[in-house]
């Protein structure tokens, strides 16, 4: 099944709206073409892997494919030179559907939105682990288990290493993050002593304007 040109947004008609949010409607339309499709998950690997192995890497390919100065028709024959035999048909006639509306530049981010409407769909969610220092693997299953435990869906790891952080650990579950590292405890520990400095000026600002003075 193809992608219908009329369920995703045109260029011309999406002046007011986010790259992220035309990403994810062609995300939508791409994955429910291959509804059903016995090689859905093969088709989303394969999204996954153009933007990994030939946009990422090669930006003078990323820039021809959505150039103006390149006609639309010579953009789909490149395409097709590149991915032709290479990828299954409903991945490539994405690519088409997104050249020939001139956001070829949202590939990528597609891509992402793909993986985590499919991720979700099979039960699974996008966890981002942010640590000062590597995890063993004893220490990240124990952790994953907890995510497991506490949110009960099955967890897709990625781990940062991130020395800023001193110690703990920051966890990103879809939008929301939960920071236990120690230089979060750093910045609320200033941030209340600023704070309880501000309150004193406002409560009594001729008090702290005195002691200020005195202590010149």
């Amino acid at each position: 099944m193809a992608i219908d040109p009329n369920a995703v947004p045109k260029h011309e008609t999406v002046m007011d709206v986010t790259a992220e949010q035309i990403a994810r409607t062609y995300a939508e339309a791409f994955l429910g073409a291959v509804a059903g499709d016995p090689q859905r998950g093969e088709w989303v690997e394969q999204l996954e892997a153009i933007e990994r192995d030939a946009i990422r890497p090669h930006p003078e390919f990323a820039e021809a494919i959505r150039s103006a100065f390149v006609s639309q028709e010579d953009r789909i024959a490149m395409l097709e030179r590149v991915f032709g035999g290479r990828v299954g048909e409903p991945v490539l006639n994405l690519l088409r559907v997104m050249s020939r509306h001139n956001r070829a530049e949202l590939i990528g981010a597609a891509s992402r939105h793909v993986r985590k409407i499919y991720d979700e769909e099979q039960g699974r969610r996008r966890v981002e682990i942010s640590v000062a220092h590597q995890l063993s693997p004893e220490l990240q299953e124990e952790i994953v288990g907890g995510v497991r435990s506490r949110f009960g869906f099955e967890p897709v790891v990625s781990v940062t290493v991130d020395p800023s952080l001193v110690a703990g650990i920051v966890l990103r579950v879809g939008d929301t993050v939960y920071d236990g590292s120690v230089s979060n405890a750093f910045r609320k520990a200033h941030q209340a002593i600023v704070q309880h400095v501000i309150q004193r000026i406002e409560d009594n600002p001729m008090h702290f304007l005195s002691e200020a003075a005195s202590n010149h």
